[in-house]
């Protein structure tokens, strides 16, 4: 409920196993039939590039939510 400490904290529920991204989103990408693309790019300059979109997104009236976030670089970046 509202009063909950639990409330509004993100959660990430698995049965145990561990899921390493880069493969489930090959194989995803591989049976609905799109090229896996790999590019590197410094973690540095991706944090930065997504720090400022978020500004971007909090100052500006943008639709949505930005394209990538630091919190989709840090997962994207450890898995």
């Amino acid at each position: 409920g509202p009063g909950s400490p639990v409330n509004g904290n993100p959660y990430f529920i698995s049965d145990g196993e561990p899921v390493y991204m880069w493969d489930w989103i090959a194989d995803l990408l591989d049976r609905l039939g799109e090229p896996y693309v790999v590019k590197h790019k410094p973690y540095a300059a991706a944090m930065a590039a997504a720090s400022l979109m978020e500004a971007a997104w909090s100052l500006a009236p943008l639709p949505g939510a930005p394209p990538f976030t630091r919190f989709m670089v840090a997962n994207f970046a450890t898995s």
